[in-house]
């Protein structure tokens, strides 16, 4: 941008160009405008496409106003009376209120505690993730309040403001850890919306509610409610809650699949990535790495290693989440604080200088008899002063009725600033209702369904495929996977890079972990 003939239209990739504001007086007119030839992006990610999937230049197109130029001289009688009434408008509620350098995050905690919660014991995974949430994920300043349901709902923590270790700890306390009932999510969703207009007086515009359930349950006019509010619904399914997922795309909000075999690891960076929704692009922290570690009965110890790329690296904090009691220390770095919680068995670092290009660990078991599973979630903030990396994913559908002829076509986009990323290792991990997994290899070399070589989107794409699971109707999840040593277009490093280097194209090992959405 812009463009000669001042059009805001997609590049060769299919995805908008966005205009610089000194040039936005230039644009004349949208990409799908009559004569030009050239059609609206239907990969753009927002609520428009989602719910329309056509422009909204398009949708004005077809109203009965857009035949009239109002442009021309009109007589003074040809525009009728017309009385205004002026209401004052309500002002934002606290979530403008800064913290750390991203607006306030007012969260009801909604849990279903219902019996089937029981099985594959969800409500365990459940509760200490949630635990672990409120300890090392959630914002000081964050509010934050917690619901439950089964047959009827319970209020276990009116909205509280998180402003020391105590708070969460207290918090953490009233988090409900035992399961029986039905599933009467309606009164667990009115209930969070009642605290929540408490607590904003009213203004419940861009608070959220974060849902956790495994199944559908009495839902009523629920849903609406929350919408006809502002509230942003965010679901954690545990199993395939088809409806509320779709709901909480319609709110604004994200649905994340957590399944029995890899729920910890799904949640907590779910948790991560919820935890910066208030946060500027360019403030957001990364995943960095994300997986799950066994140490054998036998043996002592795990040695891992994390990497930073050249964009970010403050603010870096590792937690480990075990199912049994661990130490960790980290070399090299004397200035990390370590809080323990025996609790929940888990471990959090916190590095707020700047960090290396790595960081080494070790994870030793107290016992050493003992097997461990351990759950690793490292997250690193932008460094100031230097554009952050945006990861942008789409697929083609939301929804397949897979067949011999049918494709689910997966696109990743790595940039940093509009400079594409090249030279990665790209991939989704498809997960099928069984828990079976599928690797999706993504490619940005032109081949197959890669278009251009190196313009930064990485393609994949999976065959038809025999629908899994107790319906022909059933849920997906996708997990994204990045690393390699990142590379910018050679013109285009300069001053992008401050970190490390001031004069070169390489961004170092880049390595990012992002949950995925359902399909």
């Amino acid at each position: 941008m812009p463009l000669n003939e001042g059009s805001v239209c997609p590049d060769e990739s299919g995805y908008e160009a966005k205009p610089l504001a000194d040039h936005v007086e230039n644009v004349i007119n949208f990409c799908d405008f009559e004569g030009t030839g050239i059609t609206h992006s239907v990969l753009s990610d927002n609520l428009q496409m989602r719910n329309c999937e056509i422009s909204a230049w398009e949708v004005m197109r077809t109203l009965d106003d857009f035949d009239i130029d109002y442009g021309q001289n009109r007589a003074p009688d040809f525009f009728p009376n017309t009385e205004f009434k002026v209401v004052q408008h309500k002002p934002l509620i606290n979530t403008t209120k800064p913290f750390e350098g991203c607006n306030q995050d007012v969260v009801c905690l909604c849990m279903d505690v219902s019996g089937s919660m029981l099985r594959e014991e969800r409500i365990i995974v459940m509760s200490e993730a949630v635990q672990l949430y409120i300890l090392s994920f959630l914002r000081n300043g964050s509010a934050v309040g917690i619901v439950s349901f089964a047959s009827y709902d319970s209020l276990h923590a009116d909205m509280t403001e998180i402003t020391s270790r105590s708070v969460r700890e207290r918090l953490m306390s009233n988090v409900p850890t035992q399961a029986g009932g039905g599933t009467n999510i309606a009164d667990g969703l009115n209930q969070c919306k009642k605290i929540l207009q408490q607590y904003t007086q009213g203004n419940t515009r861009n608070t959220r509610i974060l849902l956790h359930s495994d199944g559908q349950g009495n839902i009523g006019d629920a849903i609406q409610e929350i919408i006809d509010e502002g509230i942003i619904l965010d679901t954690v399914l545990f199993d395939q809650g088809g409806y509320l997922a779709d709901k909480a795309v319609e709110t604004g909000g994200n649905q994340y699949l957590a399944s029995d075999d890899f729920g910890q690891i799904n949640l907590l960076r779910f948790y991560e990535e919820t935890a910066s929704r208030y946060c500027k692009k360019e403030e957001r922290e990364a995943v960095v790495k994300s997986e799950q570690v066994v140490i054998k009965s036998g043996q002592s110890n795990y040695h891992g290693i994390a990497y930073f790329d050249a964009t970010i690296g403050m603010n870096t904090k590792l937690v480990f989440k075990a199912d049994v009691d661990v130490q960790v220390n980290v070399s090299a770095y004397l200035s990390a604080t370590v809080t323990e919680d025996s609790r929940i068995k888990a471990v959090t670092i916190t590095i707020e200088d700047l960090v290396d290009e790595s960081i080494n660990y070790t994870i030793t078991k107290r016992n050493p008899n003992l097997d461990a599973l351990v759950t690793v979630t490292i997250t690193s903030a932008p460094v100031p002063g230097v554009e952050a990396l945006q990861i942008l994913h789409k697929v083609n559908s939301r929804t397949f009725e897979f067949g011999p002829s049918t494709q689910l076509i997966s696109y990743i986009g790595v940039f940093q600033g509009f400079s594409p990323v090249s030279n990665l290792q790209v991939g989704v991990i498809l997960e099928d209702p069984t828990g079976t997994l599928t690797d999706i290899p993504h490619s940005d070399d032109g081949t197959g369904m890669d278009a251009v070589p190196n313009d930064g989107f990485y393609t994949g794409a999976l065959g038809s495929h025999n629908i899994i699971g107790q319906s022909d109707y059933s849920y997906y999840g996708l997990d994204i996977g990045i690393s390699g040593e990142g590379v910018l277009p050679e013109q285009e490093y300069v001053g992008r890079i401050q970190k490390r280097c001031t004069q070169c194209n390489k961004l170092g090992t880049v390595s990012r972990s992002l949950t995925g959405k359902r399909f």
